[in-house]
């Protein structure tokens, strides 16, 4: 989860003149010339992580062991709860890098929420900070990434499509494109899902009708009337008028910020040789790492060949049917490599409807 921090304590000045700060060992001295420090460590701890355990736990990983303290919820402004944090102690031995916070409400499902509080360093260095979350999901059904199209041509927006395996909520989930790492990961609303529907997130409003681009969150799958909506499948929107989906890209799909891994796509043209950024190689990384694309990470010849995609020519997953039998039967997902997809033959797009079976072949 990217973390927007409310003011970080930390100035090189001395300690001794700063307003409202609790800074101990450190001393200083004032000659007539200029306030001189003398030593001391005056580095703030860094607030580095955010991911929710349950209905009414947060962990929080900082850059060193810290107490946490004042911890509160507000929902648009208004206090909603309050928080205790083990590792919250004034003794070093009570502090803890990764200190778990619980709340004394569950927050709603999908409502967003902000956590703020203090965190301390054994030398009384401290961070404010505050952390957007959504209330915890406990029904996240069984997700799959489905099709993907990189490509945008007019009247044919990028999109990224799921398929659902199982019943739930999509609340939390999140979609990230590791190319379009500045702007962080798309996370879904509450919205109840059933096994066998096909979900496409709209990488950019609609040029010719963007206000009728609908978050379709409720029973109404025909709530969005745009002439990209999809029909009686369910539609969402990123408010967004330039490219995001690169033609080599790694694409994550998770039950929520900072959990788990549930599919991945690294694809890229066969023209490269090698990730160009370092999110790119990280996101590959991960998903060997996770087992959903084991035979990716560094080993860029496992990503899957995106050479021929356009506007009409999609990444399409292939194996839909393997992963609905499974499903049904209980017997876990196989994971997913470069057999799993094709590009599909030109017309192949299929947002929001089953995809085709036609390959494209130079």
């Amino acid at each position: 989860m990217r973390i927007q921090f409310l003011s970080r304590v930390a100035a090189a000045v001395c300690p001794c003149v700063l307003l409202g700060l609790a800074l101990s060992g450190v001393s200083c001295r004032i000659t007539e010339d200029s306030v001189q420090q003398v030593e001391g460590d005056m580095i703030a701890p860094e607030l580095i992580a955010v991911s929710q355990l349950n209905e009414t736990q947060l962990r929080l990983s900082f850059s060193e062991d810290v107490g946490v303290s004042a911890a509160n919820v507000y929902a648009d402004g208004v206090l909603f709860c309050t928080g205790t944090a083990a590792g919250s102690g004034t003794e070093a031995a009570a502090l803890s890098a990764e200190p778990v916070i619980t709340l004394d409400a569950a927050p709603a499902v999908g409502v967003q929420y902000v956590l703020t509080g203090t965190a301390a360093d054994k030398k009384g260095n401290s961070l404010l900070f505050t952390i957007p979350f959504s209330g915890y999901n406990g029904r996240v059904p069984a997700l799959v990434l489905s099709e993907i199209r990189s490509e945008y041509s007019s009247g044919k927006s990028e999109f990224i499509e799921l398929y659902v395996l199982s019943p739930g909520n999509l609340a939390g989930v999140t979609v990230y494109s590791a190319n379009d790492d500045k702007y962080g990961a798309y996370e879904f609303p509450a919205a109840d899902v059933a096994a066998g529907e096909y979900v496409t997130l709209h990488y950019r409003l609609s040029a010719d009708d963007a206000e009728a681009c609908v978050d379709e969150t409720g029973a109404d799958l025909n709530a969005s009337a745009s002439k990209e909506s999809c029909g009686d499948s369910r539609d969402f929107w990123i408010r967004d008028s330039v490219a995001r989906i690169g033609k080599s890209d790694v694409v994550l799909l998770r039950d929520r910020a900072g959990g788990k891994l549930l599919d991945a796509l690294p694809y890229s043209e066969s023209s490269k040789t090698a990730w160009k950024t370092d999110a790119l190689r990280a996101a590959a990384q991960e998903a060997a790492d996770a087992g959903v694309w084991p035979a990716g990470g560094d080993d860029f010849s496992e990503s899957f060949c995106s050479d021929g995609v356009t506007a009409t020519r999609t990444l399409s997953r292939r194996n839909v049917a393997v992963l609905d039998a499974a499903a049904e039967s209980g017997t876990g997902f196989p994971p997913s490599d470069k057999t799993s997809w094709i590009v599909t033959a030109t017309g192949g797009a299929t947002p929001g409807m089953p995809n085709s079976e036609k390959e494209y072949s130079k």
